[in-house]
């Protein structure tokens, strides 16, 4: 670890009471290290840093716990601090909300505007567009990453008369990227050539699990991790969802004696790991929705209030779970818990994505597979 002599100043928010003094400086792989001569060490996870300041050579980090560091008197060092930790801070970024996507296919220069349905809006005129394997994440010149599926694409089409490429989202949110001069074709090609090859990839998982000649109108339907509803399943392969979750048959019996609305879905993992499957039973008359994760350990089923209509309701649900992994507890954690070093890159998630935040405020509780499960469950989906 290379360290430099430099000087920091800190508050616990704006206008806060700050502390000055000496400190020695290091960019680490994950974290920028200050270790100052009275207060310790702070370590400073890149993806913490919610906006960089740099004024007349002095570096002003904000982080996401409202906590500020001014870093300056760094010398010679300045510039190319500044840059490496740029550099650092923004392929964390990208690492963590592309999370399963590996490295970069292709990346282009462009402008964009993004709208969601709440009037919520942001825009930038300079920004890096880069595609990964099953998402692109956008880079603003100022301003927040974000990312966005290509399974959550509704619509994609180029504009002659406003010369963009528009972008549908299925929870309703609008994206036009423009200024890309001659790339537009391109860009709307590149997406189009991996949405097709992640379908494919997940056709292959299916096929290998029964799914036979249904296995790529299958891949389409479930769309990488979404929540179908099961009749739409078992239109197209009936005898295909209940060889996936034998050891969980009892507590689906169980869920659709309560209800006949289910939705499953199914995700490749790609990169050789197993695939996820899922399963959400609704409750509209409580207002509740069960999740159970039948591939994955720690078997317990999670309720949430469910807020607005059914098909919205499990599109939120299900682009929160993918964005996630399926790591529940990070909906289910504390906020204590999200500072645990483990669940670092999934805190950047529930900051930065609004429908991750959102599903972490309907989770209700959750009933783990022990001898009380149903009284647990009939308890959570009741309660309001």
């Amino acid at each position: 670890m290379e360290l430099h002599a430099g000087k920091y100043r800190r508050a616990d928010g704006p206008g806060g009471p700050t502390t000055t003094g000496p400190c020695r400086i290091a960019l680490e792989e994950h974290d920028l290290i200050i270790q100052t001569d009275t207060e310790g060490q702070y370590r400073l996870y890149y993806s913490d840093i919610d906006r960089m300041t740099d004024q007349n050579y002095e570096l002003t980090l904000t982080m996401a716990d409202g906590r500020l560091f001014t870093l300056f008197f760094l010398g010679t060092w300045y510039g190319q601090c500044l840059s490496d930790l740029r550099l650092l801070r923004g392929a964390q970024l990208t690492r963590n909300l592309a999370m399963l996507d590996g490295t970069c296919e292709k990346e282009f220069r462009g402008a964009y505007t993004f709208l969601a349905p709440d009037g919520t809006a942001h825009a930038d005129r300079s920004c890096r567009i880069a595609l990964y394997r099953t998402s692109l994440v956008v880079e603003p010149a100022s301003g927040d990453f974000w990312s966005a599926a290509y399974a959550d694409i509704e619509r994609m089409a180029f504009n002659p008369d406003r010369y963009t490429l528009d972008l549908t989202l299925d929870l309703g949110e609008q994206i036009s990227f423009s200024m890309l001069g001659t790339r537009f074709g391109e860009l709307e090609k590149e997406i189009r050539r991996l949405t097709a090859a992640m379908y494919d990839q997940t056709a292959q998982a299916l096929a290998a699990r029964g799914a036979g000649a249904q296995a790529r109108e299958l891949a389409q339907l479930l769309r990488q991790g979404k929540a179908v509803r099961q009749e739409q399943v078992t239109a197209l392969a009936p005898d295909f969802w209940p060889t996936f979750a034998p050891d969980r048959q009892a507590a689906l019996d169980h869920l659709r004696s309560l209800t006949d609305q289910i939705y499953i879905g199914f995700r490749d993992a790609f990169g050789g790991g197993e695939p996820v499957y899922w399963y959400v039973a609704l409750f509209p008359e409580q207002g509740a929705m069960a999740v159970e994760v039948p591939s994955e350990e720690g078997n317990a089923t999670y309720i949430y209030r469910l807020d607005g209509p059914v098909e919205r309701a499990v599109a939120l649900l299900s682009r929160a779970m993918v964005a996630l992994n399926f790591r529940r507890e990070v909906i289910s954690g504390s906020e204590a818990a999200l500072q645990e070093g483990h669940l670092a890159r999934y805190r950047v998630a529930v900051r930065k994505l609004p429908y991750v935040r959102r599903l972490r405020e309907l989770f209700v509780g959750k009933a783990a597979h022990v001898a009380n499960w149903q009284e647990r469950v009939a308890e959570l989906i009741s309660r309001r």
